[in-house]
């Protein structure tokens, strides 16, 4: 409590958003109270360590959800590592989301090398910020998705019927 009363209240998260809270809460308390640079993220920056910011290209994304995403990548993270994440989606016009995840599963491949001699690393993070409406792009953008594979699917089968 003397960190309090020392360097007064920093307010984070979606709460530090609403109007003249940091006001109402320096007039109640008689303590300095500020908004955190970037409340919606500095939660997990706060309690852990700062996100990655180096740009990871994955080799390939395996899968992805509305809670998490999987990738390869040459780059290994730490289970418990939070990543920022920025994800296009291949909408007209293109879509981004931002988020920020945490690192679930970091396993090495069984064919550890890829062609440039490096060793590919399995990823799997479960987002932990992310903006409702991107969450809903995102689903609805994985359900177009899905219904293109189906199709493609449905159409490969026609076709291979046709000539048999």
């Amino acid at each position: 409590s003397a960190d309090i009363v020392d360097r007064g209240i920093v307010l984070t998260g979606g709460g530090a958003l609403l109007k003249n809270l940091d006001k109402r809460l320096r007039e109640e308390t008689g303590l300095p109270v500020s908004i955190a640079d970037d409340p919606l993220t500095s939660v997990v920056m706060g309690t852990s360590p700062e996100p990655n910011t180096a740009t990871i290209q994955p080799l390939c994304i395996m899968n992805c959800s509305s809670t998490g995403i999987g990738f390869i990548s040459r780059q290994t993270h730490a289970e418990g590592e939070y990543l920022r994440l920025h994800m296009t989606l291949r909408t007209t016009p293109p879509t981004s989301i931002d988020c920020v995840g945490v690192v679930v599963r970091a396993a090495p491949l069984e064919r550890k090398i890829d062609e440039t001699g490096r060793t590919r690393y399995d990823i799997g993070v479960r987002f932990t910020h992310i903006h409702e409406s991107d969450r809903e792009h995102l689903i609805r953008y994985l359900f177009k998705v899905q219904r293109r594979m189906l199709r493609d699917l449905r159409e490969a089968r026609d076709a291979l019927s046709a000539t048999q």
